[in-house]
């Protein structure tokens, strides 16, 4: 088992992970709404090319991915912050821990990132209906809640 960051050649993989993603995700705002491949595609390209980060575990092949987006402050356009906005392993390799070591990565290469001074802070979000993770294990300290009205 492999955690990189991801390239150019893992768009393929990407692309039928986002598929399964949105699959089971079952959020109401994007039931029966078709996924915009050529906007993913830009994004995924975005962040590989310094806009974000997606990193990619892989056995063989990639079989799990982290997608992170970089962003403005909206007060203060240049603190950029790390925003996780995907986390995914597809559901037979879960028993290897992927998604523990993902994190894991992700939180060494953001910690990095500030230290660096390349961004000034990094998040990680937790979807409804996805088990409960102890992000504090992760380095990461509990900041807000976000409550949707409309989906």
């Amino acid at each position: 088992m492999n955690i990189r960051i991801a390239n150019k050649f893992d768009m393929p993989y990407l692309i039928d992970m986002v598929k399964h993603f949105h699959e089971s995700i079952n959020l109401p705002e994007t039931i029966g709404q078709p996924l915009d491949f050529e906007y993913i595609n830009k994004i995924f390209h975005h962040a590989i090319l310094g806009g974000g980060l997606i990193l990619v575990a892989e056995i063989e092949k990639p079989i799990g991915f982290l997608f992170a987006l970089k962003s403005p402050n909206i007060w203060h356009p240049k603190q950029i912050s790390l925003q996780e906005l995907i986390l995914w392993v597809e559901p037979e390799h879960r028993k290897f821990k992927l998604g523990h070591s993902l994190m894991e990565k992700f939180s060494e290469i953001a910690k990095d990132m500030i230290t660096e001074k390349k961004i000034i802070s990094a998040t990680m979000s937790n979807t409804k209906n996805i088990s409960t993770i102890n992000y504090e294990k992760f380095g990461f300290s509990k900041l807000e809640e976000t409550w949707v009205l409309g989906a």
